[in-house]
């Protein structure tokens, strides 16, 4: 900066426009408190500066001011000052490296410049020509339960370009945030990082087809699109600031300050868009998908088109669901005896009831090729039912079913419950439970892993003769089941439960908390559209309140039914030895019905009962509200 406008900018607060007359400390002053220009910044309060603003952004090339992390106008004013130089460097000027800013004060200013971008800018040029953004797109990726950090779901932004065909998007290009460098880190010490700000964290240009494999096709998520009805110049503004934020450096905080929020973050530069879930110690995706579908932005509904974009595993058990009794006995024989499309038992099938089996059969054997190396070969029945398809006269291929529900449309991630409670020693009490997150097995959508649960901080408390008592606290509960629908080779229906947290040592008490962690493997299996049986083993350690020992091993099984779209009931049957010697045997019996009034209440009867070492019941009805 030549030093004759540093003197003036310092000390006659003026700077000098190259289009414009000197913009006085009075404008700088005003613009330097506008919401945008605060959010260009990524200022926010943290915790511990009461009343002072700073940027999430480490400080870095990212200011052009030695305060600018914390000094809103003296950025402003150093941005104003690079904006008038005449020195230019390739890709260096501010106009290069903060095109947003630029276009923000120049539109406050009424200015225009006649920089020549396509000279002097030529990356910026080169990343804004050879992918056009016609549209903004946020995508959820729903919940993986084989990776903690993956457990609710990933957010990204995608740049839509021209044409929107199947093909065109996986070419579009997409914005990722997510934490830098956790290679080597075991899980225990992933999630203290993660949670305490431990990671440093940042934006990356992903290829849509990256995340399409990596999610889709190896992890099994589905992927949903949410396309924004946003104007052409909202596009090029908040495109230009994706460009701006390449490459900075953030805290990565797993709860609340994490990819969804990030990404909220940038829309929101948008003058009076607020889709951040407010009042929240932490940003779920699906609850940011949701504040976009009821969001208005200029008049108009802020959410344009949702798109679908099923995973390996939903589309091989959708189309494995609709073949007949008698296609699925075919395609078992030609999985189990190799493919042969010569039998009787084929060619008497009608046309598009070939073409079905056939598409099924490339769909399992992509589905059973899991995160294929590279330079890998293909199952050879893979590449013989690739030529039998295209053997076959032309037929339109099948479609994927779009899932009832969408994650914009689902329930809200937390839930809070009242009911009764009747204690077979302790009488009746009051039943107070809250769950921040996320989802059980009866209240799955289509966002979440069905027949499975992850909870956080799930809490129960009872009141009786005006005395409140902590009666359960599930810490972190995870249940992953793999549906195991086809019963054929690699979709075997591997199922696990871990959990943390404390519960009553003996059923029927209300005063007899105990601290309990457990895990249990076994295998599951889908029967039907409407039924999922699952069985399992494990063991666990617990606090030796009730001589029922520190240690024990089990033996359990669930059963999950859905009656109707609104009322399920799951059952649980689970048989429990101490490993110390002495300890008696114990049989648990639960049994849970779900009746969901609408998307925002549902209706509760809960039942535990117990014997062996402890005989003891416990019946609660309640009400849930989400929220």
């Amino acid at each position: 900066m030549p030093l004759r406008l540093l003197f003036a900018m310092i000390f006659f607060g003026v700077v000098v426009s190259a289009h414009a007359d000197p913009v006085d400390i009075e404008i700088q002053s005003r613009l330097s408190a506008e919401p945008v220009w605060l959010r260009l910044l990524h200022y926010e309060r943290p915790v511990a500066m009461p009343g002072a603003m700073r940027s999430a952004i480490h400080a870095g090339d990212f200011f052009l001011s030695a305060q600018g992390d914390t000094d809103a106008r003296a950025e402003l004013a150093a941005t104003l000052a690079a904006m008038a130089s005449e020195e230019v460097t390739s890709d260096q000027h501010v106009r290069c490296r903060f095109p947003a800013r630029v276009a923000w004060l120049e539109q406050q200013l009424k200015q225009h410049s006649d920089f020549d971008l396509a000279a002097h800018c030529p990356a910026l040029q080169r990343w804004r020509t050879e992918y056009p953004v016609n549209s903004i797109s946020v995508v959820l990726a729903t919940g993986y339960l084989g990776n903690p950090a993956s457990y609710y779901g990933h957010t990204l932004i995608k740049f839509n370009g021209p044409t929107t065909g199947s093909s065109t998007q996986l070419q579009n290009k997409t914005l990722n945030y997510g934490a830098i460098d956790t290679r080597g880190d075991n899980p225990a010490v992933y999630i203290a990082k993660a949670v305490l700000g431990g990671y440093e964290a940042g934006f990356s240009e992903v290829d849509f087809y990256v995340h399409e494999n990596t999610y889709g096709e190896n992890e099994h998520r589905d992927l949903w699109d949410f396309e924004l009805d946003l104007p052409a110049r909202d596009v090029a503004f908040v495109t230009a600031h994706a460009w701006e934020l390449m490459g900075q450096r953030y805290n990565y905080y797993f709860f609340r300050q994490n990819c969804a929020y990030r990404m909220a973050e940038i829309l929101q530069l948008l003058p009076g868009l607020e889709i951040i879930p407010p009042a929240r110690p932490y940003t779920i995706p699906q609850s940011l998908t949701q504040q976009i579908g009821t969001a208005r932005y200029a008049g108009a509904p802020l959410l344009k088109q949702v798109r679908y974009f099923p995973s390996r595993q939903a589309r091989f058990y959708s189309r494995f669901q609709s073949l007949t009794p008698e296609q699925r006995h075919i395609m078992k024989r030609m999985v189990l005896e190799g493919m042969d499309t010569q039998t009787e038992a084929f060619n008497a099938l009608p046309l598009q009831a070939r073409y079905q089996l056939i598409d099924s059969m490339v769909d399992y054997h992509q589905f059973a090729n899991e995160a294929p190396q590279a330079g890998q070969s293909q199952h050879p029945d893979y590449i013989k039912a690739l030529a039998m398809r295209f053997a076959l006269p032309p037929l339109a291929q099948s479609e994927v079913p779009h899932p009832v529900t969408s994650p914009d449309i689902g329930r809200p991630p937390s839930w809070a419950q009242v009911g009764i409670m009747h204690a077979s020693e302790a009488g009746d009490a009051l039943s107070i439970r809250i769950r921040p997150a996320y989802y059980d097995a009866l209240d799955g959508d289509g966002s979440h892993v069905r027949n499975a649960a992850l909870t956080m901080g799930d809490t129960q408390l009872t009141v009786r003769e005006g005395q409140f008592r902590l009666h359960k606290l599930d810490i972190v509960s995870v249940e992953s089941a793999n549906p195991g629908i086809s019963g054929l080779p690699k979709d075997d229906g591997v199922a696990w439960k871990v959990r943390f947290g404390a519960e009553q040592g003996k059923v029927g008490c209300l005063d007899c908390l105990v601290a309990r962690a457990q895990a249990d493997a076994g295998m599951g299996r889908q029967l039907s559209t409407r039924s999922f049986v699952a069985a399992y083993l494990g063991g666990g350690i617990q606090a030796d309140r009730y001589d029922q020992g520190t240690l024990f091993a089990r033996a359990s099984a669930d059963a999950i039914y859905r009656f109707f779209e609104r009322v399920s009931w799951k059952g649980n049957i689970e048989l429990r030895q101490g490993l110390e010697r002495g300890v008696q045997e114990l049989l648990i019996v639960r049994s849970d019905v779900r009746w969901a009034w609408s998307t925002l209440v549902d209706l509760r009867l809960s039942y535990e009962g117990s014997t062996g070492a402890v005989d003891g019941h416990v019946l609660s009805l309640g009400t849930g509200i989400y929220w």
